[in-house]
């Protein structure tokens, strides 16, 4: 899911032991009656954009608040917006940006007789069927361990892109998966790094499965976070722009629908220097610049061009955080100097209370 922050001054501101034992018989005995598990791969090739309610039907205004700034004499606003996401065939992934499709990914499967448990804490299965085995995407279709289709009983697979590996970290953050010998659903821990282009944009699929044709719909796990300037902001730079006091962690167990995010106690600061001038476009305006007699202090003249972004695709500054409703002392923070007066000002609107679903 997007939440996109548009900014304008005056300001408009992105898985019985019993039963186990039953299935394994199964796997290990029964091979001969069975087939080779064939997956299929669907994930996004792109997020939407969520910039203007008007020009994408999936994206929808959902609060307008004001805003404090430093000298508290402009009224300033933050416009949230919403959007979600379309999913299509994959094409080749990348990191430290937006991914658009999954190139390899990391594979659990439980197996179960009956039906799964809804609460996880009734789930005594353990992922013996497979455990983080790698794959990797050819097309539409996967390739990697051979894996034998049971006699009897269904199966849970879960699993994670970027490839999901106790080993797999960098200098900010830790991404990690369940141990195989865990009671239920595989899960993973991610901790967001500060460095908003080392932040992974991982994607996920859970599926059951009563054959052995097994197509995996990745969905992204996280929310993408971006912050633009909208088309009548004051001419000027912004130079900082710092969300602060979200929870920068969290465990995620997929579901058929989804999944669900635990996030951790700890609060995080996510902060992007910026040297980003925001100009009119000549041909709408007959804008000039500070200290030319001809602006009138506080006068908006021209447009910006439309959905200028502060943080996003451009530059992998899009920031991919924990999805979660934002705690109290949330904050999104803009240091902005304005061209009509020079004056630097702290642009600060409250985000508490905020949801930031997965998606």
């Amino acid at each position: 899911m997007n939440r996109i922050y548009k900014g304008i001054i005056m300001l408009s501101a992105v898985a019985i032991s019993a039963a186990t034992t039953g299935c394994s018989d199964d796997f290990e005995n029964d091979l001969r009656t069975s087939g080779n598990v064939i997956f299929n791969i669907d994930a996004p090739t792109q997020w939407t954009g969520g910039n203007d309610d008007t020009d994408n039907s999936a994206s929808r205004c959902i609060s307008i608040e004001a805003t404090d700034t430093s000298d508290g004499d402009t009224p300033l606003y933050l416009h949230t917006f919403e959007a979600d996401n379309q999913a299509t065939v994959p094409a080749a992934q990348s990191r430290g940006a937006l991914a658009k499709s999954v190139s390899s990914f990391s594979l659990s499967a439980i197996c179960y007789p009956g039906e799964y448990p809804s609460d996880e804490a009734d789930i005594t299965w353990t992922p013996d069927f497979a455990y983080n085995l790698t794959y990797t995407v050819n097309g539409s279709t996967a390739a990697g361990t051979t894996l034998q289709w049971p006699a009897g009983g269904k199966v849970r697979f879960f699993a994670f892109a970027p490839i999901a590996d106790n080993s797999h970290s960098d200098a900010a953050g830790v991404f990690t998966l369940s141990p195989s010998t865990q009671p239920g659903s595989p899960k993973i821990t991610y901790t967001v790094p500060t460095d908003v282009k080392k932040q992974t944009d991982i994607m996920a699929a859970c599926t059951d499965a009563t054959s052995p044709d097994v197509t995996l719909n990745f969905r992204h796990a996280l929310t993408a976070v971006k912050i633009v300037a909208a088309s009548d902001m004051l001419p000027g730079k912004i130079t900082d722009v710092e969300i602060s006091g979200v929870y920068g962690s969290g465990t995620f167990t997929p579901t058929p629908a989804g999944g669900t995010w635990v996030p951790a106690a700890a609060k995080a600061t996510y902060k992007v220097t910026r040297d980003l001038t925001l100009s009119p476009e000549e041909s709408n305006s007959g804008y000039k610049p500070a200290g030319d007699t001809g602006n009138k202090k506080g006068e908006i003249i021209g447009d910006i061009p439309d959905k200028t972004e502060v943080t996003g695709e451009t530059g992998d500054l899009t920031m991919l955080l924990i999805p979660q409703t934002l705690p109290k002392g949330a904050r999104l923070t803009i240091k902005f100097t304005d061209d009509l007066t020079g004056t630097a000002r702290t642009l600060s609107a409250s985000l508490a209370g905020k949801t930031w679903p997965a998606g």
